[in-house]
């Protein structure tokens, strides 16, 4: 829409393989730690429901819950909607260290958190959770179903 309205492209960071996180779950370590399987199953629900978009045979679902939850009316419009969330979901939604370091410069340098460039990524992400879920197959089992 945005194009649609003189806009432009100044850089699309997914053409460029910049790293950077632009999704995620957030929660306390605290809670990690006393609800691991509550932080489990909500990732894994996540999981499903990318590769849910990911599967040719739901893309008319999917586009009709984004045209019903935008509330958009055009074919051309939900189309682009739809294969941005195709290439912009990656298959394994798992965050990246380097990801993270990106977002944590570019708060500090904008001022946004100035703490956050002495912050390490490691800090702020802990990627075991979406590693073990790779790992013992269950990303790559939901892509076979399919």
């Amino acid at each position: 829409m945005a194009l649609n309205e003189g806009y432009h492209v100044l850089l699309d960071t997914g053409k460029e393989e910049i790293p950077f996180q632009f999704l995620g779950l957030v929660t306390s370590r605290k809670l990690m730690r006393s609800n691991p399987l509550l932080v489990q199953n909500t990732a894994k629900a996540i999981i499903e429901s990318v590769a849910y978009i990911h599967s040719p045979s739901n893309k008319k679902a999917v586009v009709q819950s984004v045209a019903k939850n935008l509330k958009l009316n055009k074919p051309e419009l939900l189309e682009e909607i739809y294969q941005d969330m195709i290439q912009g979901f990656p298959r394994k939604p798992c965050p990246t260290i380097q990801g993270v370091a990106s977002v944590l410069k570019l708060m500090g340098q904008y001022g946004i958190n100035p703490k956050a460039s002495q912050l390490k990524p490691e800090d702020v992400v802990d990627v075991s959770l979406c590693k073990n879920l790779d790992e013992s197959g269950f990303m790559d089992r939901l892509y076979q179903r399919r």
